[in-house]
């Protein structure tokens, strides 16, 4: 006779919780320290990869921004030749580069004849040397040097780039042919990078940029540079949140550190030499200095051919373990406290537990069978049971929501399967749409942490409304953003018109957010849409432990680059080419650009949704009418006939920013 058949449910608590909780508490002490300690490695070193990443984009960002300002001026020098007092067009166009790129210290023009054209920012040079007699208005100042009738003169100007104040002054001997960035950019042929310097107003250290200007000849006829300062990456390294003791610093290709510019700490230098001496270019590693350990990352920046920085940052190996000992100490005395209460508990309610979780089982039962009406509640001072009673509770709760979302059968359905949800899906076209709230970060700073959720929570519930009410499938929230599609996992006829269509509502609900927004004396948002279609796999997608359905595949990354695109038209909604095909003739729509998306070979031609044929505007038909015709001889390369068009689109529609962006393109 087996003594364990039919044993009683007292003596399986006892013998199956005891052991269950012995294991458990043993498991956790031997084990948790191991993978704390993993866990917080690896979160250390990916803390420490994405700074480093960080910072090296947003570097490399204000570089290449940097190139463009020289190589832009080319052609304007080109046509407004010769440095002089009379030269308003180049004086204007060098003022106007200096007041629209902000983190610019100068912007300068040096030609063979040692003639010399500068214009500073005096917020960020200051007001020295023969600059502290400037004007109290003085936001910018332009020297001009004409070495053929030895003169020059000093303007400054306000911040709205009026004239308020002029001195003239004597030869003074300056040569711009001597200068590093002169002689560099002539030797180099093209964009030549100087190392740090410092700047010659300031003391402040800087970079300079310059580009060469040849004629037809294929002769110099100039030499333009621009500088900026290092502050703001100094500032944007002081302020990474790496760890309480961790440091971020800019070493040139000389291994020196030019950012910031103060003396390293000591441990900074010996770190550098242990790095480079480890081979492979390992950029994640560990180094010990005065038997301390640090994470350390080491990143390439690229500045040109001639100059290359990288970016460094370390941490204490103790600014992320030093509480896991402690934790593991706490671990130890919880787990062992837990067991001797575990143990005494269930001795106790052991022989009182069978007939509450018998009719517990019963209504677990019901559950199954989704048969939510039960308001039983089962009484007990046996904390188990309560608990498990309102579990039960909550789950029957929780089911009864879930059935406002999904229909009743299929949660049925799911329940009463016999095996898992299996992993994978299928190849289907889809439209996808992403939304995002401009400006969300500031938003977030200025409100706080209550009105900011009730502002979003009212802004995510109209604008899911709206993508529900037109058969979307909202995939998820990204913070500010969401992801939605149509066409998966059930068929949706006209899933690229239904998403237009949402996109348009969205927006016309977002206006009328804002408006009461307005009244209330609140923050307004502003959403931004893109939409493309293709083709994905649409599928449970995951691992077994979790899953989701959702879509996968590059239409979903270049519908997300698409809804990034507003940012540089300042636009609302943009759609892709491949759900253009699909509504055209039913929506306004107007070509914006060939663009090209990361990871895609082939560049995406991208619209502006306006609206619907029904809905659109006298003024948004026109403007679609004569921008169309400016883009369409732009791209053909007829530049004259699409600026006789743009400039048509600038008289109607002033405010009209793509048409700015094309008429920029233009001049360049």
């Amino acid at each position: 006779m087996n003594p364990f058949k039919n044993r009683t449910i007292r003596f399986d608590i006892l013998t199956i919780f005891l052991f269950l909780i012995s294991a458990l508490a043993f498991f956790i002490i031997t084990f948790s320290y191991i993978k704390n300690s993993e866990s917080i490695l690896k979160i250390a070193r990916r803390t420490i990869a994405e700074v480093s990443t960080s910072v090296v984009s947003k570097t490399e960002c204000l570089l290449r921004n940097l190139e463009r300002v020289p190589r832009v001026a080319t052609g304007v020098f080109l046509r407004h030749p010769g440095v002089s007092v009379d030269n308003e067009p180049l004086i204007s166009y060098f003022l106007d580069t200096i007041k629209y790129h902000p983190h610019l210290y100068s912007f300068y023009l040096g030609t063979p004849s040692g003639n010399f054209l500068e214009a500073w920012n005096l917020s960020l040079s200051g007001k020295v040397n023969y600059l502290k007699n400037a004007p109290e208005k003085s936001e910018f100042a332009l020297l001009v040097i004409d070495r053929d009738t030895k003169v020059e003169e000093l303007r400054y100007y306000s911040k709205n780039l009026e004239l308020v104040g002029v001195d003239k002054h004597g030869w003074k001997g300056f040569d711009p042919r001597l200068r590093p960035w002169y002689e560099g950019a002539k030797k180099e042929g093209g964009l030549y990078w100087t190392d740090v310097f410092k700047l010659v107003l300031t003391e402040k250290t800087g970079v300079a940029i310059s580009n060469p200007v040849f004629n037809e000849k294929k002769e110099l006829v100039g030499v333009l540079g621009a500088s900026l300062y290092l502050d703001s990456f100094s500032l944007f390294l002081r302020d990474q949140k790496i760890s309480p003791n961790g440091q971020a610093f800019i070493i040139n290709q000389s291994n020196k550190i030019i950012i910031p510019d103060n003396k390293p700490p000591e441990v900074t230098t010996e770190i550098i030499e242990n790095v480079l001496k480890v081979e492979g270019g390992e950029k994640d590693i560990i180094v010990k200095v005065n038997g301390e350990k640090y994470l350390v990352s080491l990143q390439d920046i690229s500045v040109s051919s001639t100059q290359s920085w990288k970016i460094l940052i370390y941490a204490p190996f103790l600014d992320f373990f030093s509480r896991v000992l402690k934790t593991q100490h706490q671990t130890v005395w919880i787990s062992l406290a837990t067991l001797t209460l575990a143990a005494i508990l269930v001795i106790y309610f052991a022989s009182r537990i069978s007939r509450p979780i018998e009719i517990l089982v019963d209504e677990v039962d019901k559950i199954r069978q989704l048969d939510l009406e039960s308001q039983l509640d089962v009484k007990s001072n046996i904390k188990e049971i309560a608990l498990l009673n309102s579990a039960i509770g909550a789950l029957r709760t929780a089911l009864r929501s879930i059935n406002r979302y999904l229909p009743k059968d299929i949660v049925k359905t799911v329940m009463e399967r016999e095996h898992d949800i299996a992993l994978g899906g299928e190849k289907r076209e889809v439209t996808l749409l992403f939304s995002d709230i401009a400006g969300l970060t500031s938003i977030a700073e200025s409100l706080p942490l209550e009105e900011l959720n009730e502002l979003l929570a009212a802004y995510f519930d109209g604008m899911s409304k709206v993508i529900l009410k037109n058969q979307g499938i909202i995939d998820k929230y990204i913070g500010d953003s969401i992801m939605a599609f149509w066409n998966a996992p059930s068929d949706c006829a006209e899933h690229a018109e239904k998403a237009c269509l949402s996109a348009l509502e969205c927006q016309r609900f977002v206006n009328e957010f804002n408006t009461s927004q307005r009244e209330k004396g609140k923050l307004e948002l502003k959403t931004r849409i893109g939409i493309n279609t293709g083709a994905v796999i649409a599928g449970n997608i995951g691992t077994k432990e979790r899953m989701n359905y959702t879509v996968i595949g590059d239409v979903v990354n270049t519908a997300k680059r698409v809804e990034s695109a507003n940012k540089i038209f300042q636009t609302t909604v943009i759609i892709a080419q491949e759900s253009v095909s699909q509504v055209k003739g039913k929506f306004v729509l107007r070509p914006l650009d060939l663009t090209e998306i990361k990871g895609r070979k082939e560049k995406v031609l991208i619209y502006e949704l306006l609206a619907t044929n029904i809905d659109a505007t006298e003024n948004q038909k026109k403007l679609v009418e004569l921008f169309s015709a400016g883009y369409e001889a732009f791209h053909s390369g007829k530049l004259d006939e699409a600026k006789v068009w743009f400039e048509k689109v600038r008289e109607i529609f002033p405010e009209d920013y793509p048409t700015t962006i094309y008429l920029e393109r233009l001049k360049s």
